[in-house]
């Protein structure tokens, strides 16, 4: 039998009620504001949807990310990637980033 162990991590503890009112399991949920709560090299899999566009020091995330992810795991990003900058009209419409 494999043991799963999933971890809902977020910033503020609404964001972590509210998604774990929507998920079936067994959840450990925990607020992060450095490190995540884990030893190095001991998660298989890290599955971030639509946070890392919300983190302003994404070096340190993705450092955070690289030393928990045990050689061979792997990370999955869904997230909105830009690759020019956007217009005050453009960062002010609402409708653009969330449809």
């Amino acid at each position: 039998m494999i043991s799963t162990r999933r971890l809902c991590v977020a910033k503020f503890p609404k964001f972590t009620r509210a998604l774990l009112a929507t998920q079936t399991g067994t959840f450990t949920s925990t607020v992060v504001r450095h490190t995540l709560p884990l030893p190095e090299a001991s998660v298989d899999v890290v599955i971030s949807n639509g946070v890392l566009n919300l983190v302003l020091e994404k070096g340190k995330a993705f450092t955070e990310i690289r030393r928990v992810l045990r050689p061979g795991g792997r990370l999955q990003l869904g997230d909105i990637v830009l690759d020019a900058p956007l217009s005050a009209e453009a960062r002010g419409d609402v409708r653009l980033w969330t449809q």
